[in-house]
């Protein structure tokens, strides 16, 4: 009611051509449209205190041979780490302990009679944990192949920075500078957090702003995939990430494969095509950079001639 109220007293001194309440009035315009577009996001931290849950139970002394089997294959996972060896043994190994542990969480007699919901978030927090404690040896197992592939993404997207909406048809009515920074913020955050289901939450959050943008636009048309990448490509080229690829692996990779059959899938999809590609829209973007320099050069030789 108050914001209401606030509202028509402004309207009321913009009649009056008052320029500190059209400012202000600006500014309460601004507020309004960012908290529309961060609708649905989620904030990964908040998961951490959820976890507390699990942890708690975890130091109770029934559950000592459970956190001692954790705590081994820890170490044993870091241990053979230093090691050559496949990935798709480390991350089968990965799996079926956690699927293994989640089974015999379930019929701890600390975790007997949760709900569906509840067992959820403790296989979420028992995830989580591990992969925090192994995640310097399951980040980057094939590092020099990684860290190559990362620094050859950002050398390309950085070569893309002069791109804009228009060279991506992104209709005048989606051009949002809100959104824009808004979703690169949550896509240059991937990189600070070490677990997979935090790193899609980041992608998640970045795709909710996106559709609450387009969802906003009042042309009634239907959205799908064609309206989404085109500014999903130019958050990306605004965030600028420096570990893309290690990043979109490492979740392919250790994020419960049941959890990316849904809606997280579907947006991790929209950023990479296959795993033999860096991402779909690197490649057509770079049609973008190789056109512009010879537009620029074609320029240059026209003003050589006069």
């Amino acid at each position: 009611i108050m914001n209401v109220a606030v509202r028509l007293f402004l309207l009321e001194q913009l009649k009056r051509n008052n320029s500190k309440c059209r400012r202000a009035f600006r500014v309460m315009q601004a507020d309004h449209a960012e908290e529309v577009l961060k609708r649905g996001l989620v904030e990964p931290n908040d998961f951490a205190l959820q976890c507390n849950a699990f942890l708690d139970k975890m130091k109770h002394s029934s559950s000592f041979d459970l956190v001692k089997s954790i705590k081994k294959f820890i170490s044993s996972f870091i241990d053979a780490a230093k090691n050559p060896m496949p990935i798709e043994h480390r991350i089968a190994q990965v799996q079926a302990f956690l699927q293994e542990t989640a089974a015999a969480i379930a019929k701890h007699s600390l975790w007997r009679g949760q709900n569906a919901e509840e067992m959820e978030i403790t296989t979420e927090a028992l995830e989580r944990y591990v992969m925090h404690k192994i995640h310097k040896a399951a980040y980057s197992p094939n590092r020099e192949d990684d860290q190559r592939k990362d620094c050859e993404f950002a050398y390309k997207v950085r070569s893309l920075r002069f791109v804009t909406p228009e060279h991506l048809d992104i209709k005048h009515g989606e051009h949002n500078e809100i959104a824009f920074r808004l979703a690169s913020e949550q896509l240059a955050q991937l990189s600070t957090y070490r677990s997979p289901r935090d790193k899609v939450t980041c992608i998640m959050n970045c795709c909710t702003v996106v559709c609450n943008l387009l969802n906003d636009d009042r042309d009634g048309a239907v959205r799908g995939a064609d309206d989404l990448l085109p500014i999903l490509i130019l958050v990306i080229i605004r965030a600028q990430p420096q570990t893309w690829w290690s990043d979109i692996r490492f979740i392919q990779r250790f994020r419960n494969p049941q959890k990316l059959s849904s809606e997280a899938g579907y947006y991790l999809t929209q950023m990479v095509v296959d795993d033999c590609s860096f991402s779909f829209f690197v490649r057509r973007l770079v049609v973008l950079v190789r056109w512009e320099r010879l537009r620029f050069l074609r320029k240059r030789m026209l003003l050589l001639s006069i």
